[in-house]
């Protein structure tokens, strides 16, 4: 294993490769053992104004020190739904965060017609994320919360894929 090394404070000094690999490149072995060794976890996602029925809901992470990693994907079922603003709850709790921090980048997969629109979760609570959709408004991008009918309506097949990291609490 790969040991930490305090990382020092820069001064008007040469850079060496010694020090580089002392301070950058085994610092991100160390980090990677530490994920790599902890592995990724399955955890079961839960959703506000999303109803699974009998879709396909997955979710794994894995951290390093205080910052976790993970990812979320859900295909529709015939019984799925979405009623309002959909909202996702983190695998383990977050840190307060002021506003609409933005924790994620989604993914929203319509299975027909064949189609891909980009969004974001952004926080909403220690516990949970919501989940936006980005148009074009005027000569801006702009996001829209995601529900029923935004960015399409939802049915069998279509995707939602969340990759995104926060601080734990």
């Amino acid at each position: 294993m790969t040991a930490w090394t305090t990382p020092r404070t820069w001064t008007a000094e040469t850079l060496t490769s010694t020090l580089l690999n002392a301070h950058l490149r085994d610092n991100e072995n160390h980090l990677s053992e530490q994920m790599s060794r902890a592995g990724w976890t399955s955890f079961t996602p839960a959703y506000t104004n999303l109803t699974v029925g009998n879709g396909t809901n997955t979710g794994k992470y894995g951290y390093s020190g205080k910052t976790s990693l993970f990812y979320v994907e859900f295909t529709f079922g015939s019984t799925s739904s979405v009623g309002g603003v959909v909202v996702v709850n983190f695998p383990e709790t977050a840190v307060t965060y002021l506003g609409a921090h933005p924790v994620a980048v989604v993914t929203l997969y319509d299975a027909s017609p064949l189609s891909y629109y980009e969004g974001w979760a952004y926080w909403a609570s220690a516990g949970s994320m919501s989940l936006a959709s980005r148009k074009v408004s005027g000569n801006y991008l702009v996001s829209e919360d995601i529900n029923a009918t935004l960015p399409f309506t939802w049915t069998t097949g279509d995707k939602i894929m969340i990759h995104g990291f926060y601080e734990r609490a």
